[in-house]
Protein backbone atom coordinates (compact mmCIF):
# COMPACT_ATOMS: atom_id res chain seq x y z
CA UNK A 1 0.00 0.00 0.00
CA UNK A 2 1.38 3.48 -0.81
CA UNK A 3 1.17 6.28 1.37
CA UNK A 4 0.24 8.78 -1.15
CA UNK A 5 -1.72 8.21 -4.42
CA UNK A 6 0.05 7.94 -7.33
CA UNK A 7 -0.83 11.51 -9.25
CA UNK A 8 -1.93 14.28 -6.31
CA UNK A 9 -4.73 16.88 -7.77
CA UNK A 10 -6.72 19.40 -6.44
CA UNK A 11 -9.56 17.38 -5.73
CA UNK A 12 -9.28 14.93 -2.05
CA UNK A 13 -7.77 11.84 -2.82
CA UNK A 14 -7.69 8.18 -0.12
CA UNK A 15 -4.33 8.25 0.91
CA UNK A 16 -2.96 4.90 3.58
CA UNK A 17 -2.07 7.02 5.84
CA UNK A 18 -4.30 7.33 9.59
CA UNK A 19 -4.90 11.02 11.12
CA UNK A 20 -2.19 11.54 13.68
CA UNK A 21 -5.12 12.78 15.93
CA UNK A 22 -7.89 10.28 15.71
CA UNK A 23 -6.54 7.44 13.22
CA UNK A 24 -9.18 8.13 10.72
CA UNK A 25 -7.98 7.65 6.69
CA UNK A 26 -6.41 11.07 5.45
CA UNK A 27 -7.41 12.23 2.16
CA UNK A 28 -4.44 14.53 0.24
CA UNK A 29 -5.15 17.57 -2.31
CA UNK A 30 -2.67 20.18 -3.64
CA UNK A 31 -4.40 23.24 -3.19
CA UNK A 32 -3.54 27.29 -3.60
CA UNK A 33 -1.11 28.71 -5.93
CA UNK A 34 1.75 26.77 -5.29
CA UNK A 35 0.00 23.39 -4.99
CA UNK A 36 1.13 22.91 -1.60
CA UNK A 37 -0.02 19.05 -0.38
CA UNK A 38 -2.81 19.55 2.55
CA UNK A 39 -4.33 16.47 4.15
CA UNK A 40 -7.88 16.63 5.96
CA UNK A 41 -9.13 13.74 7.48
CA UNK A 42 -13.07 12.51 8.09
CA UNK A 43 -13.96 14.44 10.99
CA UNK A 44 -11.86 17.44 9.79
CA UNK A 45 -8.32 17.23 11.30
CA UNK A 46 -6.46 19.09 8.96
CA UNK A 47 -2.26 19.25 8.55
CA UNK A 48 0.04 19.82 5.82
CA UNK A 49 2.70 17.32 4.86
CA UNK A 50 5.20 18.69 7.86
CA UNK A 51 2.27 18.30 10.57
CA UNK A 52 1.47 14.35 9.31
CA UNK A 53 5.32 13.85 9.85
CA UNK A 54 5.25 15.38 13.13
CA UNK A 55 2.37 13.68 14.55
CA UNK A 56 3.68 10.54 13.05
CA UNK A 57 6.72 10.64 15.14
CA UNK A 58 4.69 12.02 18.28
CA UNK A 59 2.53 9.22 17.85
CA UNK A 60 5.57 6.49 17.46
CA UNK A 61 7.24 8.18 20.64
CA UNK A 62 3.72 8.02 23.02
CA UNK A 63 3.24 4.64 21.86
CA UNK A 64 7.20 3.09 22.80
CA UNK A 65 6.84 5.12 25.79
CA UNK A 66 3.29 3.31 26.36
CA UNK A 67 4.31 0.39 25.97
CA UNK A 68 7.83 0.32 27.97
CA UNK A 69 5.06 1.69 31.28
CA UNK A 70 2.86 -1.60 30.53
CA UNK A 71 5.67 -3.46 30.32
CA UNK A 72 7.26 -2.14 33.18
CA UNK A 73 3.89 -2.70 35.09
CA UNK A 74 3.38 -5.76 34.25
CA UNK A 75 6.31 -6.76 35.54
CA UNK A 76 6.43 -5.86 38.97
CA UNK A 77 2.97 -6.67 39.14
CA UNK A 78 3.54 -10.58 38.45
CA UNK A 79 6.68 -10.61 40.18
CA UNK A 80 4.87 -8.85 43.47
CA UNK A 81 2.07 -11.53 42.75
CA UNK A 82 4.30 -14.14 43.12
CA UNK A 83 6.27 -12.83 46.47
CA UNK A 84 2.60 -12.21 48.16
CA UNK A 85 2.01 -16.08 47.36
CA UNK A 86 -0.81 -15.20 44.94
CA UNK A 87 0.28 -16.90 41.81
CA UNK A 88 -0.35 -20.50 43.19
CA UNK A 89 0.63 -22.92 40.64
CA UNK A 90 1.09 -20.45 38.16
CA UNK A 91 4.19 -18.71 40.03
CA UNK A 92 6.60 -20.23 37.54
CA UNK A 93 5.00 -18.63 35.02
CA UNK A 94 4.23 -15.54 36.03
CA UNK A 95 7.92 -14.99 37.40
CA UNK A 96 8.80 -16.33 33.35
CA UNK A 97 6.56 -13.71 31.59
CA UNK A 98 8.04 -11.00 34.32
CA UNK A 99 11.57 -11.79 32.64
CA UNK A 100 10.53 -11.76 29.69
CA UNK A 101 8.85 -8.47 29.92
CA UNK A 102 11.89 -7.14 31.39
CA UNK A 103 13.82 -8.08 28.23
CA UNK A 104 11.25 -6.74 26.03
CA UNK A 105 11.45 -2.91 28.14
CA UNK A 106 15.21 -2.96 27.97
CA UNK A 107 15.21 -3.86 23.85
CA UNK A 108 12.28 -1.04 23.87
CA UNK A 109 14.01 1.14 25.90
CA UNK A 110 17.12 0.76 22.87
CA UNK A 111 14.64 1.61 20.35
CA UNK A 112 13.55 4.89 22.22
CA UNK A 113 16.81 6.19 22.99
CA UNK A 114 17.98 5.53 19.19
CA UNK A 115 15.04 7.16 17.98
CA UNK A 116 15.59 10.85 16.19
CA UNK A 117 12.57 12.07 14.90
CA UNK A 118 12.68 13.59 11.16
CA UNK A 119 14.37 16.83 10.89
CA UNK A 120 11.78 19.41 9.51
CA UNK A 121 12.42 23.00 7.29
CA UNK A 122 11.51 25.57 9.85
Amino acid sequence: MNGLPRKLEEKEQVTGLGCPDCSGVLNAAVEGPSQALHFRCRVGHAYSAAGVITGKEKQIEESLWGAMAALEELMVFLRELVALGEAGTLAEEYENRARRAAEQVRKLREVVEKNVPTALAE
